[in-house]
């Protein structure tokens, strides 16, 4: 009798730890970077954070002037659902969301080391794409280009690209 009770409770446990590392995550985090708090949001779907799930490709939503990061992730979860991509929505705190450099290339390692901690591994680094919307495309323009060995692709929505005399402006 009593190593059925064991038995249930272990069972019990071993439900509840594999119930909360597949749960779907969204979340709003927090981690400094240059000495300063920063604010992003994580939207990953079921399973795809837990422990030995294949490894996940990870869009990084960069909001436009006045956004935030939720707002993008509530745009971009359904998608995320469906194609089982790990959504990382940091906001931006310059005075149009982003400054470039600053919000360049140590934003994003501290992010997706701070999200491959979150998600027990289960990130895809060759995976990893920058999408912006409005002055936030101006940042995925910039961070993919100046960071290209990192990013795997990216996409500018809805931005607005001024070509004067063969320069881009």
């Amino acid at each position: 009798m009593r190593v059925g009770k064991i038995s249930v409770v272990c069972s019990f446990l071993l439900l509840l730890v594999l119930s909360c590392t597949a749960a779907e995550i969204n979340e709003a985090r927090t981690f400094q970077l240059q000495g300063k708090p920063r604010q992003y949001f994580l939207f990953a779907p079921d399973k795809t954070c837990a422990r030995g799930a294949a490894p996940a490709p990870v869009v990084l939503l960069h909001h436009g002037t006045g956004g935030n990061g939720s707002e993008l992730i509530a745009a971009w979860r359904d998608l995320a659902r469906r194609q089982h991509i790990i959504l990382v929505a940091p906001t931006g705190t310059g005075p149009y969301g982003w400054i470039a450099p600053q919000d360049g290339p140590e934003l994003h390692r501290l992010l997706t080391a701070d999200v491959n901690q979150r998600c027990a591994g289960s990130l895809d680094m060759r995976r990893i794409y920058a999408v912006g919307f409005s002055n936030g495309g101006d940042f995925a323009f910039y961070v993919a280009l100046a960071e290209s060995k990192y990013f795997a692709g990216a996409a500018i929505l809805s931005r607005k690209f001024q070509i004067h005399e063969g320069r881009s402006k």
